[in-house]
């Protein structure tokens, strides 16, 4: 996905059923080769120094720093020297000298030899790591595995901040995208527990704003993604990504264009950024309370998380967020996250995502009965299932059964899998704008790795 198009907050608007499959055997093979091939096709890895910002250079969405990129596989230190022109604007052309360097230590304890997984696991898991790292020119990386009543293992790799030389850490804070979905599904069942809202009344009774073709709607569909709401991405070419828009504005300037649905509310699945908006919408009208406020005092805080926010403000250790282009790594300018807002306007960490997996499945956020609606899938008139319930894919996810869930945003990628068969919860967080299929095959070997049954 490319920076100056509208963000996708994954899963875009392929049907759910097409998402899990099996490992890409391109990219399985990749990963069993040998690092002599990265070498020879000149895959990047983090370590690059950035090159400075040309003088008088305008900064705007999709306007990019670039960061070269070393011909090698594994990690390294790399000094750039570089005279740039004030004026300045073609390719730029680094002298690059490559050391390296030793492999970053795990970022969270215990250590791998203190660890209840054997060391020969842990190893393994790394070296996926790695090389996900090198076949997809990742920035930086931070991966967390938790497996029953065993301590997490968490591990950053990389850089979550070139220019500073700020590595990927346990604690690496990253926009997370639609994993925000299921933040704010949980938010709307509280609130129906506490017969605030009622998941089968039309939408329009909590907003009555709502054009009229949206007036059956009922929140329950806006949950499943069966409302027939066609997509917003064209408001982020409308509007200014650098700037804040309070959900008002951003609803006015989508219902001005809505016309039609794409199908009766009901009869069929269409993944929808704009329903989880509505939703975000609807929790401040029947709380009484911003959207981030509502998230920290009665979501984040019942789960204990500590570095989970709304993101429209970023926090000081917020990941930086990248593309390669050719052969270099290009800084991507932040976009104001208001416009994505309860549909993926999060950020978390690796330790928050594993915290939180444990406080919705067992009663700290919602009760039973509606942890149990989350994660059970739709079913169609025709009986066709969803494969998807609030905020949640269901189904099978690398040839096992999980509740997951893949985010994709300018600069950000990221996945979160939850197999129940045997309690095994992987989070994969990106700083880099990458395809979610390759980060599915990362969670497939770490789990089939991880995971006493093949």
């Amino acid at each position: 996905m490319k920076s100056n198009t509208s963000p996708n907050l994954h899963g875009g608007a392929s049907h759910p059923r097409s998402a899990p499959r099996g490992v890409h055997l391109s990219w399985l093979f990749g990963w069993v080769a040998v690092l002599s091939l990265a070498v020879a096709s000149c895959r990047p890895v983090p370590g690059a120094t950035p090159l400075p910002v040309t003088p008088g250079l305008a900064q705007s969405p999709g306007t990019v720093v670039p960061t070269a990129l070393p011909p090698t596989s594994g990690p390294h230190t790399v000094a750039t020297s570089t005279a740039v022109s004030p004026t300045a604007t073609a390719t730029l052309t680094p002298t690059l000298t490559v050391q390296p360097t030793p492999s970053p230590a795990p970022t969270a304890l215990p250590s791998p030899t203190a660890h209840a997984w054997e060391s020969e696991t842990l190893a393994a898991i790394d070296d996926i790591a790695k090389h996900l790292m090198n076949d997809v020119a990742l920035a930086g990386l931070t991966l967390g595995v938790r497996q029953g009543v065993h301590p997490a293992y968490i591990r950053g790799y990389g850089l979550a901040d070139i220019r500073a030389r700020v590595p990927a850490q346990a604690n690496t804070v990253y926009e997370i995208a639609s994993l925000t979905k299921q933040f704010t599904a949980a938010a709307i069942m509280q609130l129906a527990e506490q017969g605030k809202l009622e998941l089968d009344a039309p939408a329009a009774r909590y907003l009555p704003e709502l054009p009229q073709v949206a007036q059956s709607i009922t929140v329950r569909q806006l949950l499943n993604h069966t409302s027939g709401l066609p997509r917003y991405d064209y408001l982020y070419v409308m509007l200014n990504r650098l700037e804040p828009y309070p959900p008002s504005a951003v609803l006015a300037a989508y219902e001005q264009s809505l016309t039609s649905l794409s199908f009766d509310p009901g009869s069929a699945w269409e993944y929808s950024n704009m329903g989880y908006f509505l939703l975000g919408a609807i929790i401040e009208v029947v709380s009484g309370q911003s959207y981030g406020n509502y998230m920290a005092e009665h979501v984040f805080s019942a789960a204990g998380l500590t570095s989970t926010s709304y993101c429209v403000e970023p926090p000081a250790d917020l990941a930086q967020s990248y593309r390669v282009g050719g052969s270099a790594w290009q800084t991507i300018m932040p976009e104001n996250l208001s416009l994505a807002f309860a549909a993926g306007g999060l950020c978390s960490t690796v330790s928050d995502l594993l915290a939180w997996q444990q406080a919705l499945a067992t009663g700290r956020v919602v009760t039973a009965g509606s942890y149990q609606a989350m994660t059970s899938p739709g079913t169609l008139p025709d009986g066709t299932s969803t494969y998807y319930g609030y905020g949640l894919k269901i189904g099978d996810y690398g040839g096992h059964p999980a509740i997951y869930h893949q985010g994709l945003i300018t600069g950000f990628a990221s996945v979160v899998a939850y197999y129940p068969d045997d309690d095994t919860m992987i989070v994969l967080l990106t700083n880099t704008q990458a395809q979610v299929d390759s980060l599915d095959d990362a969670v497939s070997l770490i789990r089939t790795r991880v995971s006493a049954r093949p």
